[in-house]
């Protein structure tokens, strides 16, 4: 008997711990996704040999010699190319989650070089369906809208034309967050493209497509109720850009078939999990029905529950915890208040080490596996499913979290970490990533840092770049007073103003920093000014009925241990307790809501 053990890799990377915190294993999975599953055609690789972390081979697979027994000999692809298919097999899956999972954190963070990763992924997905439109089968694979499961398509082998409906689904929730969040106007046309010519591939083929060497007819599949909610969501996403019978006709057929929605028992938890996504979109594409997608909802949310419980899934080794989560973070999403939210938590802890994102550990032998797994086994393989759906459902609990703008200038730039951690379990916090330096800039920028976010607190500030007089380094107050300030009284009054109204159509509650002091022997500025400013300030505040954070009373009291000697800036003990008087504020305005 083979010695049992659960992780097989000797090397470095990915480390054996993934991180003790939960940010910490975002960080290392991020890094994971991108350097040992993205492939050099900037496709995801649905796994990799556990044991090398590199692309598998047939030979890999120790237990069943040239691939005899394992997942691929069912499949009916050629033997020749059925290495691509081990690696590729549920590329699309991974791609389409890992998209979700990028959207939400550049949501959540506004980093660029998340949204040049998620990009990146939209093209690895174009370039498929674009290749795979040039392909052709007797069986019904190929054409425009096909998207063949193991990725013929960037490796040229026409001979891939299986596909099942969760790949699709995958996919097409993928793009569909895309375009909802990041995508410009062209790739919004592109999207809209893709999905429309995947519905009218399913329904010219009736539903019907080949998968593991057979005929499979969706619509008579009887209890999969994953295909009967992709379905529907997929004619209904089709219909909102173009509306047409075919698509209308396409959701009314699968609508008849609803029954398929309510398995009587539990059945794997992408079974239960993939349709808890389509409701959710369903909700908002029809929502005339939306009390009945809510009921189905909290049908499928709770056989969701019994398969975590029972550690319900194909193989009962895996998929568990990492795909769990993300469902479950869904299914809070749709029915909040249910403790979904606290068992997704539960999941994504029981997953900080290597050996917790294998397929089957090496624990579990050929012999011991039960007839439902026989024939559909990969032994020593790191998935990359579960590090994506994880990644989805670390990102999507904290896009539920209530959002935070913090607008300032170059101190506030110095506090703004300090108040995410500080608030990092009741808020996301963002900044613009620049210094926001005087009221003329805010009326310049102010669009692109709201940006389309539906804020819910905005804590912000202007006043020390506007009283700023001259930016040479002459100390003497004479010198600096004989230039005008950048922007005078009477126009940052003017200016604050329309910037507060802006503020107030978001919605959100606002707060008021006031001006911190500038002290005697300032650069640029001239002390006492600042009193001036916040008192134009605050009269406005008082007008406009925004609470205020009086930062420049807090610290006042011990300036002189808080700031740096002749300068605007605070050290670190300073940045500290302008970080906790802000954090603060925003508490008392969330717990006012």
């Amino acid at each position: 008997m083979d010695k049992i053990t659960t992780d097989v890799f000797e090397g470095n990377f990915p480390p054996a711990n993934y991180g003790q915190t939960l940010d910490e294993v975002e960080t290392t999975i991020g890094q994971v996704v991108e350097r040992v599953f993205r492939d050099s055609d900037g496709i995801l690789l649905s796994c990799v040999n556990g044991r090398t972390m590199k692309a598998m081979h047939i030979e890999d697979v120790k237990d069943r010699p040239n691939g005899l027994g394992t997942f691929v000999e069912n499949s009916s692809v050629p033997r020749s190319v059925k290495t691509i298919w081990l690696n590729y097999e549920n590329a699309g899956q991974a791609s389409g989650n890992y998209l979700e999972a990028l959207c939400a954190k550049a949501q959540v963070t506004g980093d660029p070089q998340v949204r040049e990763l998620a990009r990146r992924t939209v093209d690895a997905i174009v370039t498929l369906w674009e290749n795979a439109a040039e392909t052709k089968h007797p069986n019904g694979g190929g054409g425009r809208g096909w998207f063949p499961k193991p990725y013929a398509g960037i490796k040229d082998v026409g001979e891939m034309h299986e596909c099942s409906a969760d790949q699709y689904c995958d996919v097409t929730l993928g793009l569909q967050t895309y375009h909802h969040t990041l995508a410009n106007e062209q790739e919004k046309k592109k999207i809209e493209e893709i999905i429309i010519s995947f519905a009218d591939w399913w329904y010219d083929h009736d539903y019907c497509g080949v998968y593991l060497g057979q005929a499979i007819w969706w619509k008579r599949l009887e209890g999969h109720s994953l295909a009967a909610s992709y379905f529907l969501y997929l004619n209904a996403l089709a219909y909102s850009w173009h509306p047409c019978r075919k698509f209308q006709h396409g959701f009314e057929t699968w609508l008849e078939l609803r029954e398929m929605l309510y398995p009587a028992e539990p059945i794997w938890i992408c079974g239960n999990g993939i349709p808890l996504e389509c409701l959710e979109r369903l909700i908002d594409l029809r929502p005339h029905l939306a009390t009945y997608w809510r009921a189905t909802a909290n049908h499928q949310a709770k056989l969701l529950v019994q398969c975590v419980e029972n550690k319900t899934a194909l193989n009962k080794s895996y998929e568990v915890n990492g795909f769990a989560a993300h469902y479950l973070v869904v299914a809070h999403r749709i029915l909040p208040g249910k403790g979904y939210d606290l068992l997704a938590q539960r999941c994504l802890q029981a997953c900080k080490n290597r050996q917790d994102f294998y397929h089957i550990r090496r624990g579990l032998r050929i012999a011991d596996l039960d007839m439902r797994e026989q024939g559909q086994d990969f032994l020593d393989v790191l998935l990359c499913e579960l590090h994506v759906h994880w990644l989805a459902a670390y990102w999507k609990l904290r896009l539920n979290l209530p959002k935070v703008l913090l607008i300032g200038d170059s101190i506030f730039m110095a506090y703004t970490p300090l108040v995410k951690e500080l608030l990092k379990d009741k808020a996301t916090v963002r900044r613009p990533d620049v210094n926001c330096q005087s009221t003329l800039h805010g009326l310049s920028d102010i669009e692109s840092w709201l940006c389309t976010t539906q804020w819910d607190v905005i804590h912000f500030n202007w006043g020390l770049h506007d009283m700023i007089h001259s930016r040479d380094e002459n100390r003497d107050p004479a010198h600096i007073a004989s230039f005008p300030p950048q922007v005078p009284l009477n126009e940052y009054a003017k200016n604050l103003k329309k910037l507060v109204q802006r503020l107030k159509k978001t919605g959100a509650r606002l707060i008021w920093a006031t001006t911190t002091p500038v002290p005697q022997g300032c650069m640029f500025r001239i002390c006492g000014e600042d009193m001036q400013y916040n008192e134009v300030a605050l009269k406005i505040m008082r007008d406009e009925n925004v609470a205020v954070d009086d930062l420049h009373a807090i610290v006042s009291a011990n300036l002189s241990q808080l700031q740096d000697p002749n300068d605007v800036h605070f050290n670190s003990k300073g940045s500290e307790v302008i970080a906790k008087s802000v954090a603060e504020s925003i508490i008392e305005q969330l717990n006012a809501n």
